[in-house]
């Protein structure tokens, strides 16, 4: 069991997902990698990526409601095939396969 466990906490470490949350959904953790303020109505934008990176594109949000976006909660089933892809990617690489070598 403790073996289990700390494969779980290594993959998390690795790719960025939460697992201790429910099944069935993943659970996506955002920072802010930039700020914008719009010219006319003086509005302040932040630019949320989140992790795991590639999986979820980059957000413009208001800063008022930056707080609200930064931890995004998305069923596994709503997720376009591309990103499952991704997903399973992370979780089984694929192996190389190992030629071996003739003897001499």
């Amino acid at each position: 069991m403790h073996r289990l466990k700390y494969s779980l906490m290594q993959l998390n470490s690795i790719t960025g997902f939460d697992l201790t949350g429910e099944q069935r959904y993943l659970t996506f953790h955002a920072k802010v990698i930039g700020r914008c303020q719009e010219s006319k109505t003086g509005l302040v934008k932040l630019l949320l990526r989140y992790q795991p990176e590639d999986i979820i594109d980059d957000q413009w949000v208001p800063e008022s409601d930056a707080s609200k976006c930064l931890i995004k909660k998305l069923p596994i089933n709503s997720l376009p095939s591309e990103t499952i892809e991704k997903i399973n990617q992370f979780f089984f690489p694929k192996e190389k396969i190992r030629i071996k070598q003739r003897r001499k």
